[in-house]
């Protein structure tokens, strides 16, 4: 077992925090053994600085105060509750630093402090230090993490984890990743935070279990630095008065009277098209097809068989507040319901179809099960039954199931940390069979991490090429737009896609988002997201 020591800048501990001291307590491959809190002196512009960042800090606080899922990652704990050795010094003594962290004989050293360590600490412990960084390579934000995004309205808000150690003049980087961004800069400070301690407690693991290190990427000799305690004021100000304020207000309202004021709603619909080429299609000329009222249909997946073309979709239920599948036979002369094909106690979506020795299969979403089912048809397209769960205990999104290279390959969204967010990581698995319950992870998991590119939207065959589309997350919108890649590589090794086309959501009026698209046997269809009363 290792002896980590946490290096940190502040006398309580986050929730995220905690989580990774609780990982260490029950992990048997490594514990935190003490605590090192680094204190810096500042002047009086400063500390009028940090004032008022608490002041707005309590009112991002409160006003997520209402989400139940991101209300328990607000409380903060003291130093005192936990039965580790402790110790405070300035930031500035260096020396003095690095001598006190050697006296807890540290095997590896944990930085979430601000800033990079100084030299003088980078051979403290034989295994060198972990840095958790809320940035990625050639950025470097100001102010808390998540704090620059929410400003300026990025799409996505990244983080990485740097090691320093004694065989790499400079650090390396084990891990960089990508997640959405909220307009409120607590909920993006508690997803990096809890993404990256997710990630720093595998690299533990990793290190301890003396596991063979895949290629790095170098941070370079100067690494950015991490993000400061306080932005300046007049950024402050900005991002109270033209980002903090109007989102509270707006999601106050919409909780509590928009929808039943308005009677409207973000809504997705599908639209189709009949085409032979997929790739140059002209999707503003796709038909769509009406959403029931008080529904909405979205995660469109085609399928032919016995010259019937056949649309899966998701059905969800406002009132119900759960989806099922449904379909719709598509024909030149417009689009027939076939009601309700598939449902369970749970919510169910992304009904992907494929074929295996002749028999059709739908694995869709069951995240809310804990699971990833297969399911097939008595009398297709209708009669669809539960046949087997080929991985339990997991809350996956948009799984997706290929042959390629006589392997069966599993390419699905998982969430590494506790936030029940699974746009941002893509994992993979392969087996011998597709109803195996024995699939071995990628060494490279996740293989693709950044919101903008991680989450499936659909697979695409086309003359022995495979694609995948993706979907791309934007500021505060899920589902913002779409892309689709060829994957170029996919060993269980190695796995490559390059990025061909990009799909914007401008393909019809008052149109927000796309994030699925399904091509088979001539016939194509995707979803759009528009704001629609709720009653058509």
């Amino acid at each position: 077992m290792i002896n980590a020591v946490l290096v940190i800048d502040t006398e309580t501990i986050d929730e995220s925090l905690h989580r990774l001291i609780e990982n260490s307590s029950e992990s048997p491959q490594y514990r935190i053994g003490g605590i090192v809190i680094l204190k810096s002196p500042f002047g009086f512009k400063e500390a009028i600085k940090r004032s008022l960042w608490k002041i707005i800090s309590a009112i991002d606080h409160l006003a997520i105060f209402s989400s139940r899922h991101f209300r328990p990652y607000i409380r903060t704990r003291a130093l005192n509750e936990y039965n580790i050795v402790s110790h405070k010094i300035h930031l500035n003594r260096p020396t003095e630093v690095a001598s006190m962290i050697t006296q807890l004989q540290p095997d590896i050293l944990l930085w979430t402090a601000q800033g990079t360590p100084d030299t003088a600490l980078q051979t403290t412990a034989p295994l060198g230090i972990l840095a958790l960084n809320a940035h990625t390579k050639g950025n470097s934000p100001e102010g808390p993490q998540g704090f620059t995004e929410a400003l300026h309205q990025h799409k996505s808000a990244g983080f990485s984890i740097l090691h320093w150690s004694k065989a790499n003049s400079c650090p390396q980087i084990t891990v960089s990743g990508k997640i959405p961004v909220s307009p409120f800069c607590s909920i993006n400070r508690i997803s990096l935070r809890e993404k990256g301690f997710a990630f720093l407690h595998r690299e533990l693991k990793r290190i301890a279990q003396n596991t063979s290190e895949p290629e790095r990427e170098s941070a370079g000799s100067s690494p950015a630095p991490s993000w400061k305690s306080a932005p300046s004021i007049t950024r402050q100000l900005r991002y109270l008065l033209i980002r903090l304020l109007p989102s509270a207000f707006r999601m106050a309202y919409d909780r509590s009277a928009g929808r039943y004021v308005q009677k409207k709603a973000q809504r997705w619909s599908i639209a189709y098209q009949f085409t032979d080429k997929w790739q140059s299609a002209d999707l503003r000329q796709s038909t769509i097809i009406k959403n029931p009222a008080r529904h909405y249909l979205a995660d469109p997946v085609v399928w032919s068989e016995d010259d019937q073309h056949v649309c899966f979709v998701e059905d969800f239920d406002y009132d119900t507040m759960k989806g099922t599948i449904t379909g719709y036979e598509l024909t030149t002369e417009g689009s027939i319901p076939l009601g309700t094909l598939l449902d369970e106690p749970f919510h169910l979506s992304f009904p992907f179809i494929f074929q295996w020795e002749g028999q059709t299969w739908m694995c869709p979403e069951t995240h809310e099960a804990g699971e990833i089912r297969l399911y097939q048809p008595k009398n297709f397209p209708t009669g669809w039954r539960y046949s087997k769960t080929i991985m339990k205990g997991i809350t996956a999104a948009d799984t997706m199931l290929v042959e390629h290279e006589d392997r069966w390959w599993m390419l699905t969204n998982i969430d590494t940390s506790t936030l029940d967010e699974r746009c941002s990581e893509l994992h993979l698995f392969h087996a011998d069979r597709p109803d195996s319950e024995r699939w071995t992870p990628h060494p490279g998991n996740p293989v693709i991490f950044n919101s903008e590119q991680a989450r499936n939207g659909g697979l695409i065959k086309d003359g022995g090429k495979l694609y995948r589309v993706f979907q791309v997350h934007g500021f505060n919108q899920y589902g913002e737009s779409m892309g689709v890649a060829e994957i170029t590589l996919m060993t269980p090794s190695t796995y490559e896609e390059k990025i061909v086309a990009a799909i914007s959501p401008d393909l019809f009026p008052g149109c927000l988002g796309t994030h699925t698209l399904s091509y088979c046997n001539g016939v194509l269809a995707l979803d759009i997201l528009r704001q629609e009363k709720l009653s058509g």
